[in-house]
């Protein structure tokens, strides 16, 4: 399966306002995306408790 992350990003209008996470650096990106991961795997976690 090809990245298809580089082709989005060159295909934006040099004018659109780019989000913070399109600016932000690899480590960061995964540093992001894990934080995200455990906050989900909590709020899942919540769920199975209440139920």
């Amino acid at each position: 399966m090809e990245d298809s992350a580089p082709d989005a990003v060159a295909a934006a209008p040099s004018g659109t306002p780019k989000s913070k996470l399109e600016t932000l650096p690899r480590e960061d990106l995964i540093k992001f995306a894990k934080k995200q991961m455990m906050l989900l795997q909590k709020a899942k976690a919540r769920i199975r408790q209440r139920s």
